[in-house]
């Protein structure tokens, strides 16, 4: 069963997740925009360059006024660009939201190597004590001398970190 918390970041995430995409798309769309405007203005200022009046081409006359030429040049390099610039976007927006959603994890992570660090640092002066008391009794054992004292010293220390 999931707490409060591990809701609330699954929230949270889901949030992130769903500005990403929202934005992502955004790019896309207004890219894309960005792209055919680009290539049908860009093919009439070619037009204009040449002194030609886009509505005045044969092309008008035998297929209708509504159509038009498009510079294949201009047309593959705003394709290039929109590719690009979409690419880059996506990389930018993608990059963000990820990290923003890392960020909790590695949080965690650094709480938990200092939570290590801690408990490796309190458990050193215990297992000397313990170490220490070892020593003692193998001191008393091998000159013939009565080791109770420090045994039941031992048990104690086990005893309290138990």
């Amino acid at each position: 069963m999931m707490d409060n918390r591990e809701g609330a970041h699954g929230r949270i995430a889901g949030l992130v997740s769903l500005r990403m995409t929202v934005a992502m798309a955004a790019v896309t769309i207004l890219g894309g925009v960005l792209f055919v405007l680009g290539v049908l203005l860009g093919s009439r200022h070619e037009f204009a360059e040449r002194g030609i009046d886009p509505n005045a081409m044969s092309v008008t006359e035998q297929f209708g006024s509504g159509m038009m030429v498009i510079d294949t040049r201009k047309a593959v390099g705003f394709t290039v660009l929109f590719v690009l610039g979409v690419i880059v976007a996506v990389a930018v927006i993608g990059r963000y939201y990820s990290r923003r959603e890392v960020a909790p994890l590695e949080h965690a992570f650094e709480l938990q190597k200092d939570f290590v660090a801690d408990a490796s640092h309190e458990l050193k002066t215990p297992l000397a004590v313990i170490a220490t008391r070892i020593d003692l009794i193998d001191f008393r054992r091998a000159h013939g001398q009565p080791i109770d004292g420090p045994l039941d010293d031992l048990r104690g220390d086990v005893d309290r970190m138990n």
